[in-house]
């Protein structure tokens, strides 16, 4: 028998509270028990389940304007959803994920869901969405076999960098953690920058911890600034993000202050630039509290050349 959105709707309104229908995370978690998504769903799987369970068709054409993606009402109850053709495979998947999101929300605004200013529900799109395709159950032991490796999921799970480092503080709550992306603020093709990388071009897009995470004050990580990474704002300098940025290589640092009389300090860094069109676009940051630089091993052995930054003591991890 086949599953409707209508029969989908009438699930949630029955069992959830109003809380419980704002929650992004957990409406995914239920679209994927409901629909039977598969623990890594493709795109012709996704929209297969789209059209046969009624929620939309799906088309994928030009659009105007950079815009990714877009959906409208045929009648009261079917729906069209429009991705950019222009945009790799798991920006689709992404795209047309947001779309259903916010079918959902429309359908249940009518039902006592609480209106959702346009930021907010944009938000929890891409959090539907990348709880979808970025499962718990799959997601976090990838993520310990990867070493918190960033662009190694980025990979496996085919979802942009910036919703990666997101998940992982989502998921890995039990491995104090934190991530945060720089991203080249250049506009126009990468191919045709000519100027060389600087620090002031990037911004920190994403910065993300977990609830166990609290370095204070580690320079390794935040330079001559001090203090931690707050999103909006440039690598420091004297950083680790801001040696990879000049150098191009990714860099492995770790901390270890008992010499100094104090534990908070106590971090291990993992560092990655990425490029795109031979041009430097952005570099992700993981750090884990000293005591468990164990946790980014699989990162730094897996073959990409990491340079150990600044003279603390001999890259050990035991």
């Amino acid at each position: 028998m086949t599953r409707t959105l209508d029969d989908f709707r009438e699930t949630i309104l029955a069992k959830l509270s109003c809380r419980q229908r704002n929650d992004a995370a957990y409406i995914a978690h239920l679209f994927v028990r409901y629909f039977r998504i598969s623990v890594r769903p493709g795109f012709e799987e996704l929209i297969k389940v789209l059209e046969e369970a009624g929620i939309a068709s799906v088309l994928g054409q030009k659009l105007p304007g950079g815009l990714r993606g877009t959906h409208f009402s045929l009648d009261q109850r079917h729906y069209s959803i429009r991705y950019s053709t222009d945009q790799w495979e798991g920006g689709k998947n992404h795209t047309v994920l947001h779309e259903t999101y916010e079918i959902i929300h429309e359908m249940l605004s009518d039902q006592e869901m609480e209106p959702s200013p346009s930021r907010k529900l944009c938000w929890d799109a891409d959090y539907f969405a990348a709880s979808v395709l970025m499962q718990p159950a799959v997601f976090a032991p990838f993520a310990k076999a990867s070493g918190l490796d960033i662009i190694a999921l980025r990979s496996q799970f085919e979802c942009s960098y910036a919703s990666v480092t997101l998940r992982l503080a989502e998921v890995m709550r039990n491995q104090p953690l934190l991530g945060v992306l720089y991203q080249r603020q250049e506009q126009g093709n990468p191919a045709e920058w000519t100027e060389p990388p600087d620090r002031r071009q990037f911004r920190a897009t994403i910065v993300t911890r977990t609830p166990g995470f609290g370095i204070r004050d580690p320079r390794v990580l935040c330079g001559s600034r001090g203090g931690m990474p707050r999103k909006g704002t440039t690598p420091s300098p004297g950083s680790i993000a801001e040696w990879v940025m000049l150098n191009g290589k990714a860099a492995y640092a770790e901390v270890e202050s008992t010499r100094l009389g104090a534990r908070s300090g106590d971090i291990a860094i993992a560092a990655r630039p990425v490029t795109w069109k031979g041009q430097l676009a952005k570099v992700a940051v993981v750090a884990v509290p000293y005591q468990q630089r164990g946790a980014l091993r699989p990162q730094i052995n897996n073959g990409v050349a990491f340079e150990r930054l600044f003279d603390y003591q001999e890259l050990t991890i035991k």
